[in-house]
């Protein structure tokens, strides 16, 4: 991710705050409030330290880590990451039935 797609990130962060507020506001649509809610919602799960989102590749960097192909080379605190991704992901599949 370079710094220029992260200004733009910022901006579409930006417009869709500057909407909620109008909504919430203004304009009172509950239809859009919950769109709002999901969108964050995702993009909070997005920086959770799990499987290979953002946030796991930004734990990786704070702890210098690197990740290996062959898992039996990876660091202790990386194979428990993962191992703990998994489980989340098996219980969230699990959460929707």
């Amino acid at each position: 991710m370079t710094f220029g797609t992260l200004l733009d990130l910022e901006k579409v962060l930006g417009f869709i705050l500057t909407v909620q507020i109008i909504n919430t506001l203004f304009l009172k649509m509950d239809m859009l409030s919950v769109s709002y809610i999901f969108f964050f919602l995702a993009l909070i799960w997005n920086v959770i330290p799990v499987l290979n989102s953002d946030g796991y590749k930004i734990l990786l960097t704070l702890l210098n880590k690197d990740e290996f192909e062959d898992s039996k080379k990876n660091h202790l605190i990386i194979k428990v990451i993962q191992i703990i991704g998994v489980l989340l992901a098996i219980r969230s599949v699990l959460l929707w039935f």
